[in-house]
């Protein structure tokens, strides 16, 4: 299965108390995850199932992806917005 249906599929099953395997499916979607927020449900389950270490690392993991995506959309508006200091008089 592609990464976002195992990621979907970890969704359902969070969201119908089958946590074990919610986070087996949300670990098999990791890939897919563009903003975090794969991660972040893994930390409130790994949480949710007294499993503090995991937790710790899944939001670790979700503020990196979190700060990445940040600066690329700083550089994207930079690239599509020239100053004026880079204009030629």
């Amino acid at each position: 299965m592609l990464p976002h249906v195992h990621a979907l599929l970890g969704r359902v099953f969070a969201e119908t108390g089958r946590d074990q395997e919610a986070i087996k499916e949300l670990r098999l979607g990791m890939a897919s995850d563009e903003d975090g927020s794969i991660h972040y449900q893994l930390a409130r389950l790994y949480r949710k199932s007294g499993n503090a270490k995991d937790a710790t690392v899944a939001l670790e993991e979700m503020r990196e992806i979190q700060e990445r995506r940040r600066a690329n959309a700083v550089i994207a508006f930079k690239d599509s917005h020239p100053t004026t200091l880079d204009d030629e008089p």
